[in-house]
């Protein structure tokens, strides 16, 4: 009688086992299909914060046609609305420049997509010599 108990609790862990390979393989397969979402936000922060360090002294209107024209470069559709600019000058009388960008991305959860929001938020400070 204890040998039929040995062999099902063998099997039990045999089951738990492929049921976690089976979980880890689709949030792995799900990472993969929404990696580009990720990897365009981060390219469009970096291109952001070179942009408002070279157009710190200028308006705001310039930086924002900088920040579209990158992002179209990129393949991102960003409305005005969807972009929020704002330079000042610190305590210091370096530009500081804040930016609030939401990016609207689809993403693919294998039997359903959903639409989410990438958000950038940054405060770049410009020091002039």
């Amino acid at each position: 009688m204890a040998r039929w108990g040995h062999e099902e609790s063998k099997t039990k862990g045999l089951f738990g086992c492929f049921f976690a390979f089976l979980i880890v393989g689709i949030a792995g397969y799900t990472f993969y299909l929404n990696y580009d979402a990720l990897e365009q936000r981060a390219e469009l922060e970096k291109r952001v914060q070179d942009l408002a360090r070279t157009y710190s002294s200028d308006k705001s209107d310039k930086l924002l046609q900088a920040v579209r024209e990158e992002a179209q470069l990129l393949g991102l559709e960003l409305a005005p609305e969807d972009i929020t600019i704002e330079v000042s000058r610190d305590v210091n009388y370096n530009f500081v420049v804040y930016y609030w960008i939401d990016i609207p991305f689809t993403v693919d959860l294998l039997f359903t997509q959903e639409e989410i929001s990438l958000p950038i938020t940054e405060k770049v400070t410009v020091i002039h010599w």
